[in-house]
């Protein structure tokens, strides 16, 4: 008899695409309306939450081929690549897909006519909201995996996680934070740029309010430049320990 195993609140509007990682059984994306989230099994909230994107998800997929890889289609009828062994702030490719609104999404199942699907002839069939379905041929780049990648996405999605258990724990967030040098470093230097973040809105207000227009735009491109060199840094970092 099948039950029911776990339930989460998701998105504010219907899910449209729900896939289990086949790297990561335990893992699972979920697509909905302008930001995708990751979900480890048996956690309440999301362990990563995608930036809120300028056009509506329409679906998800992870490559069958690389762990640290999803692929979400858009109402505009293009595709976003996420290589988290890249960045986790914003996709790493933006595809042309289709004129119209992406459907749906499917990658060639692994055996066709009795041929073994490679990494180096990886398709992926789109449909559209005209009737239409493109058949496309992933470059080698996006399905090929790179050294130790599943080592790395797997140190990434620990860290997510432990920083949630952290989160609904506070007590433990300092002893977490100590026993981790890499991670500390890191979070020190975020926290500078937040404090930076937090003088900004001191001078013009909550930025998530529609006072956000005010805001001095060169400054937050500055600040945002300022994370992005701390998130890669510490990947850098991650991606070093890992292969070590």
């Amino acid at each position: 008899n099948e039950c029911v195993l776990w339930t989460a609140k998701d998105h504010s509007r219907p899910c449209v695409a729900l896939e289990r990682s086949p790297f990561f059984p335990e893992i699972f994306l979920s697509v909905g309306d302008w930001s995708f989230q990751l979900w480890r099994l048996g956690m309440t909230k999301p362990i990563f939450s995608s930036p809120v994107c300028d056009a509506y998800l329409t679906a998800g997929l992870w490559s069958p081929t690389r762990p640290a890889v999803l692929f979400i289609s858009r109402v505009d009828g293009t595709i976003d690549v996420w290589d988290f062994t890249d960045t986790s702030y914003r996709h790493s490719q933006r595809l042309n897909a289709s004129p119209s609104r992406v459907t749906s999404m499917e990658f060639l199942a692994a055996t066709n006519a009795g041929q073994k699907q490679s990494a180096s002839r990886q398709l992926l069939a789109v449909g559209d909201s005209g009737g239409n379905l493109h058949v496309f041929h992933i470059p080698r780049p996006l399905s090929r995996p790179t050294p130790a990648e599943k080592a790395i996405m797997s140190s990434f999605l620990e860290k997510e996680s432990a920083s949630i258990r952290s989160a609904d724990s506070p007590s433990t967030e300092q002893g977490d934070r100590s026993q981790d040098p890499a991670r500390q470093d890191a979070t020190q230097e975020t926290e500078g740029v937040h404090n930076r973040v937090g003088l900004t809105d001191a001078k013009h207000g909550d930025v998530n309010t529609e006072s956000a227009e005010e805001v001095d735009k060169e400054e937050v491109a500055r600040v945002q430049k300022e994370y992005e060199e701390v998130e890669r840094r510490f990947l850098d970092r991650l991606h070093e320990e890992t292969q070590a």
